[in-house]
């Protein structure tokens, strides 16, 4: 089918039988087995072969299966694309190990030629770019060095439109001291506030006017009457956050804890936000000696953890001390909590949720509860618990869609201040679907284009005099177009650490921002405080975030793939001198598609989610470490570490499975038992 995809399954075995006969009349040998399938004979000298399993190379540096293209189906063509990709990063890699070995035995010329090989196969190659410039410098070339500097920065910028990193920055700095001032001014890059544009202002409270929905409104009203829970749900940007906190402002003291995106890599993480905003609501309660104990495990700030036990009366504890601290912390406390973004919520936190409910219904049972989420978004085991809430009668599922024509002309009118203004809110309506942050993203848009301006009277348009229907009003066509069509209009630098900041699910910390941008950290600040100036981002008591997931997500998807990889690259690096949980190292790497990098991250972060009890998530981390393609050793080690927790759940079928698995793949292993 790969050679002869226009050729029924007998003539495509005929024509192959043909083209062995013909291999065989050139002397190449083939052995077939029982089952049919071919072996080419061991004495057989394959190129490719070598260079994988006995890491030596051939002196053709050209591509692997040079004219094989097109020869048959496009499923052969990708199958040869593959390979070619597989064989060369082998080869680079081969290259670059022998470039450290002469390194280390003194040949400093042959380093440097193996290391330009590797450079000059990807120009953006940070590794190899930074070697050829140290080594360059070492033997006497500082000006190539500098040259060379400034190739890598011109190539970043011409195909990825990214600046060097901090330590690439730091090596050029360090070659220009040596060079002297006339080096300095020739070769020193731009800052990253010395091009931002400034943009038109704003004519926007970053506080719009709340705009009542009176169906929804009075269908939660009646269910909190009713003792019921509140499943808020809807797409992104319809105002469900914003719903929720207003109705839950009208209830008396209340309390909002959203879940961030990196949550369900991190077990407890959702219900640990929720204990500690509940802590600081109440800093006088003194929690119990046996509950700071065993919460310490997920709260370091209440004291040295216990020993970690792999029990489940240890776990009992764990469970039972976070239900304790919830009823203590919430009593008397709020009347309203809204858990945001429930979407994101870690499976650990969602069964913990079930057993505060369940085992605490005196703290909750007069608390108003709103769980609002992105529809068709939640995970298995928070849809289990919505499912089972308004099966028993305990929860009710609210749908909230974007706003009427006649909520946008109010809401209109409330911004601009004037009656008016009935077409262009049709038009609005009609462009947005309602959707209040695509509206108000797009009338930032028109105003920052000077398509839109704010007056005594109200606003205006160069259109109002002759439009029947603000048909010529240029709207952009989606949510996406609109947040990066804002971002492009604040300059190419500050686009550029915002499009980093996307790919931080945790929020946006300006030290990773600068060592991941090559960026001063005090040039990263003023470019956030640019974004913020323009309503995409808000700066929080210790981080900095996007003003809705909305922006981050657009940005985030806004970028090529060559970038997207490059920037999770520097990430997973910058995060892992920060000592950043493993799972999101991990996570950085598997996107920068270095998967056997995220292995060891992954395993780091199974054996905590084990010491914590959240065997569902050791299991998912367990899992993603064999689905990266760990094998021998490392993979017998995990499926012992997936059977030990079967185990724990008594799954002793599971358990067997594991084991065997376990067997197998230290069988596999060439190097086991040696």
């Amino acid at each position: 089918a790969l050679l002869w995809p226009d050729v029924d399954a007998a003539g495509a075995r005929r024509n192959l039988r043909r083209e062995l006969f013909r291999l065989r009349e050139l002397g190449l040998s083939f052995a077939e087995a029982a089952d049919g399938t071919l072996a080419v004979d061991v004495a057989l000298v394959v190129d490719a072969l070598q260079l994988l399993h006995e890491g030596s190379w051939p002196a053709s540096h050209g591509p692997a299966f040079e004219g094989l293209d097109g020869v048959g189906s496009p499923e052969l063509d990708a199958w040869l694309a593959r390979w070619r990709e597989q064989l060369a990063q082998h080869r680079l890699h081969l290259v670059a190990t022998e470039a450290s070995a002469s390194e280390q035995r003194g040949d400093l010329p042959r380093a440097l030629a193996l290391h330009a090989q590797c450079w000059a196969a990807d120009a953006c190659d940070e590794s190899a770019a930074l070697q050829v410039i140290r080594l360059r410098a070492e033997l006497g070339d500082p000006v190539g060095a500098l040259q060379d500097c400034q190739r890598y920065a011109d190539a970043l910028r011409e195909e990825l439109d990214v600046a060097p990193s901090l330590p690439a920055r730091t090596l050029a700095l360090d070659l220009r001291r040596r060079l002297g001032p006339a080096a300095v001014s020739q070769a020193s890059p731009p800052t990253a506030t010395a091009t931002a544009t400034a943009a038109a202002p704003i004519g926007l409270p970053a506080l719009v006017p709340f705009v009542p929905r009176p169906a929804v409104q009075q269908q939660i009203e009646a269910a909190w009457s009713r003792g019921q829970r509140v499943y808020l749900h809807g797409p992104a940007g319809t105002g469900k956050t914003r719903l929720s906190c207003e109705l839950a402002a009208g209830r008396g003291p209340w309390l909002r804890v959203a879940c961030e995106p990196q949550d369900a890599e991190l077990p407890y993480s959702s219900v640990v936000r929720l204990l500690r905003a509940l802590r600081e609501s109440a800093p006088d309660l003194t929690l119990p000696g046996w509950v700071r104990r065993d919460l310490s495990q997920l709260m370091p700030e209440l004291g040295e953890p216990p020993q970690a036990l792999a029990t489940d009366e240890a776990r009992q504890r764990l469970l039972a001390a976070a239900v304790q601290a919830w009823r203590l912390l919430m009593h008397d406390n709020f009347s309203a909590l809204v858990l945001d973004d429930w979407q994101w919520g870690d499976s650990a936190s969602v069964e913990l949720w079930s057993r505060l409910d369940d085992t605490a219904p005196a703290a909750a049972g007069n608390v108003a509860w709103i769980i609002s989420y992105r529809s068709a978004q939640l995970p298995v085991a928070a849809l289990a618990r919505q499912r089972a809430d308004i099966d028993s009668g305990r929860g009710i599922a609210v749908a909230l869609e974007g706003l009427g024509s006649a909520e946008v002309l109010a809401l209109t009118h409330a911004l601009s201040g004037s009656p008016g203004g009935a077409l262009f809110s049709q038009r609005l309506h009609d462009a947005t679907d309602g959707n209040p942050f695509f509206l108000l993203e797009t009338l930032r848009h028109l105003f920052e284009q000077g398509l839109l301006v704010a007056g005594e009277g109200g606003w205006s348009t160069p259109f109002d005099e002759h439009t029947e229907d603000y048909a010529e009003l240029p709207v952009p066509p989606s949510v996406r177009a609109a947040v990066l069509a804002r971002v492009r209009a604040l300059g190419v630098p500050v686009q550029r650490l915002l499009e980093i900041a996307s790919l931080c699910s945790a929020g946006i910390d300006s030290r990773v921002l600068a060592g991941a941008s090559g960026v001063d950290e005090e040039g990263v600040v003023s470019a956030l405080e640019h974004a913020q100036a323009a309503q995409l981002v808000s700066e929080g008591q210790s981080r900095w975030r996007f003003a809705h997931d909305l922006v981050r997500q657009s940005l985030a998807q806004g970028l090529s793939a060559a970038r997207c990889r490059l920037l999770h690259e520097r990430l997973a690096a910058q995060f892992e001198g920060m000592g950043a949980a493993p799972a999101l190292i991990a996570a950085h790497w598997e996107s920068a598609e270095r998967p056997l990098n995220a292995v060891p991250w992954r395993v780091a972060a199974a054996e905590s989610a084990v010491r914590l009890h959240a065997l569902a998530d050791a299991l998912s981390q367990y899992g993603q470490v064999l689905a990266s393609g760990a094998a021998g050793v490392v993979a017998s080690r995990i499926h012992r570490a997936i059977a030990q927790i079967h185990v724990r759940h008594t799954q002793r079928a599971a358990a067997d499975t594991a084991f065997a698995a376990a067997i197998e793949s230290a069988r596999g292993d060439p190097n086991e038992g040696a």
